[in-house]
């Protein structure tokens, strides 16, 4: 076993002496030659176990355990991969449709709505473009043409 996984077996199931026979004789053998685990050890023991040596047990009333287990148990959190599994299996029985078909399906939706943006947005340019020349166009004739040929009323100028 490598340091890493005897401090971490060190600092749960050894220090609290439940540690499998097996675990234990490796967790043991591995302490007699690395002087860092050993280091740890003495280090955890001399802050987390010897203050609380000959300390007075206090005992608790049963059922505040019970009400400990049972609001821990309501609490539990689904796991993001259960909740997003429950949600994926919901949409395919609303659906009924098998999961490569879905999928393509998607893909295809994608496909369409990106050649849709693209085939849409040199038309807005256009559209731009052609508002733009309106405005100019109109402008133009509200101030006169500057010497130019009078076509007469500023409607009959706007459509000669």
């Amino acid at each position: 076993m490598n340091c890493k996984t005897i401090r971490d077996i060190l600092l749960t199931d050894y220090i609290d002496g439940c540690c499998e026979p097996e675990r234990l004789a490796l967790v043991d053998g591995h302490l007699k030659i690395c002087p860092e685990c050993r280091q740890l050890l003495e280090m955890i023991q001399s802050r987390t176990v010897s203050p609380f040596v000959g300390a007075p047990v206090e005992s608790v009333d049963p059922s505040v355990w019970q009400r400990i287990r049972e609001k821990t148990e309501k609490r539990q959190v689904p796991d993001l991969a259960e909740i997003a599994g429950d949600f994926l299996m919901g949409i395919r029985k609303c659906f009924l449709v098998p999961a490569p078909a879905l999928a393509w399906s998607l893909v295809v939706l994608l496909g369409v709505f990106s050649l849709l943006h693209v085939t849409t947005g040199p038309q807005v340019l256009v559209e731009q473009e052609n508002k733009d020349q309106s405005v100019l166009v109109l402008a133009e004739l509200i101030e006169g043409d500057n010497g130019a040929t009078d076509y007469g009323t500023l409607i009959e100028q706007y459509f000669l």
